[in-house]
């Protein structure tokens, strides 16, 4: 297609909306050999500090051994042996002073000299401290809407899918209900549109245009009446709420199997354009909602809590494997050697196989959300594959993911 040229109120209204751009994690800079960490080896090791504030005191060194999980109470540092550096870097104010320590760390217990079984006998007898629950933490609901393919015939069809989402208003709604009772605190919601809303109607499968029940034009209005009212009935429930959303392949226009015009031209997308125009006359509720909705892109970033959690349906990870992590995978580190936004993500979001994945790969969370559709009778006849309705949410803080649910949704006959 030509690149056309528009003026400014014309490509106001043609771009998706996009209040954010692509999170990517801040680069650190530390010496040779003074990478971040704690390294233990028996009951002894190595602390070496962030670039933080000067340490003035011994009694600081608590903060650092905390911030890598180790109690002070059962760890402590030799202050008389301290390896020190500083050097002057680029801040936002300027230039700024960074400071960076390596010190020894042993256990309080533990005399490598006199290593023995009785001291082993010990420490498995001693009471295991309970660490601060993660619940106290303020926490980002991550909720994914993935593979509705609204407009399929299979299963019990459309009148399905819209009553699978009803379903999932309300069981979204008593789990945080229920976690804030014993103490969860939400900052945000995060929905995540994860490609495949729509069914289409041509170019993905054969008998596609002779099965689907609604035509082109009917599965986005219904598509998008759904996202309105689960926007509208879960972001009340949040002090703020991102929307971020990238394609699926069921949402690409095609023409005898392929698409012809470029990665923006989505009908996943569309349907939420039209449902954050549709939210905007909502003065009240939109002023605490950011839509982020990709335009050509096929992947989107977002900061949650200082974590990176990267976006892609999944139709691109085509190669490395016969299953979902060993796809992801290989996308993920081709990506991270080209440094793209997503390359650099610690969780990534994705569908397309339509059945729930987690594996932790090289200090990456892989997730692969499961569909909400009727089932595939394409998939089952082709493949032998089956999964049931169901859909994802998480919660992610500074330690990470945890709270990981899948709320199900029941196929009637």
């Amino acid at each position: 297609m030509p690149n056309r040229k528009f003026s400014d109120e014309v490509e106001k209204l043609r771009k998706s909306r996009r209040d954010k751009e692509d999170a990517r994690r801040a680069k650190e800079e530390h010496p040779t050999g003074f990478t971040p960490g704690l390294h233990l080896q028996g009951g002894e090791g190595t602390l070496t500090t962030r670039a933080t504030e000067r340490v003035e005191s011994e009694s600081a060194w608590g903060a650092h051994l905390e911030y890598f999980g180790f109690d002070p109470k059962e760890f402590e540092v030799d202050g008389n042996v301290i390896e020190y550096r500083c050097w002057e870097g680029p801040s936002e104010g300027g230039k700024q002073l960074y400071h960076y320590y390596k010190v020894k760390v042993r256990l309080k217990d533990f005399s490598p000299t006199t290593f023995d079984f009785e001291w082993i006998k010990k420490f498995i007898a001693r009471k295991t401290t309970v660490p601060k629950q993660s619940k106290e933490n303020d926490k980002d609901f991550i909720l994914a809407l993935s593979d509705w393919q609204v407009g399929k015939q299979d299963g019990d069809g459309v009148e399905g899918i819209v009553r699978r989402v009803d379903e999932m208003i309300g069981q979204v709604k008593t789990l945080v209900a229920n976690n804030k009772k014993i103490g969860h605190k939400y900052s945000r919601l995060v929905i995540c549109g994860m490609g495949d809303i729509v069914e289409g109607c041509d170019g993905h499968y054969s008998m596609q245009t002779a099965t689907v029940e609604i035509n082109q034009r009917d599965q986005i209005t219904v598509a998008t009446g759904l996202i309105v009212k689960v926007i509208k009935e879960l972001a009340p429930l949040f002090p703020f709420t991102t929307v971020a959303v990238v394609g699926g392949n069921h949402g690409e226009n095609r023409k005898n199997g392929k698409a012809f015009t470029d990665f923006g031209d989505n009908f996943d997308n569309l349907a939420f354009d039209q449902a954050s125009r549709i939210l905007e006359e909502n003065k009240e509720l939109s002023k605490h909602i950011s839509f982020n909705i990709a335009d050509k892109e096929l992947t989107m970033t977002l900061d949650c809590h200082g974590k990176i959690l990267g976006l892609a349906h999944g139709h691109q990870f085509r190669v490395g494997g016969t299953n979902h992590p060993a796809k992801a995978g290989n996308w993920l580190s081709k990506q991270a050697l080209a440094k793209t936004a997503i390359g650099g993500c610690d969780i990534l979001l994705s569908a397309h196989f339509h059945h729930l994945s987690i594996e932790h790969q090289r200090n990456t969370t892989l997730i692969q959300a499961p569909a909400l559709d009727g089932g595939s009778l394409w998939i089952e006849n082709s493949h032998a594959l089956t999964s049931e309705p169901g859909v994802l949410t998480f919660t992610i803080d500074k330690d990470g993911i945890d709270n990981i649910k899948i709320l199900r949704g029941t196929i009637q006959p």
